[in-house]
């Protein structure tokens, strides 16, 4: 891939010296540091428009069926964000929806608790 004319840009000085020890950690320098995390980004607003999409065909009512991709995404999306957001902030997700009534996934193909 041909590379275009270097851009500059402005950081606050916090910001800089943040990026500065990350891509130093990474033994690449600052502008090709943060030009593969602006590379990461897009590629992960790509897969989150993906899955917006997929998630937008669900069937709004339980009545419907809902395919084995459609489930599939759905899944594959509560496992990435209980792994992201961790057990202390899953359980007090998982309290609220219990306390306005909705039944938990819990894997199980059980109600959940």
């Amino acid at each position: 891939m041909a590379l275009g004319e270097p851009i500059k840009l402005r950081l606050s000085l916090e910001k800089e010296l943040i990026y500065q020890a990350e891509a130093q950690a990474r033994g690449k320098p600052l502008g090709t540091y943060l030009r593969e995390r602006l590379e990461v980004q897009d590629d992960l607003a790509d897969e989150l428009a993906t899955i917006r999409r997929a998630i937008e065909r669900v069937p709004a009512s339980s009545s419907e069926a809902t395919s084995g991709a459609d489930l599939g995404v759905l899944l594959e999306v509560l496992l990435l964000v209980r792994l992201v957001a961790g057990p202390q902030k899953m359980q007090m997700v998982q309290q609220e929806l219990q306390r306005i009534g909705l039944s938990i996934w819990d894997g199980t193909g059980s109600k959940g608790k």
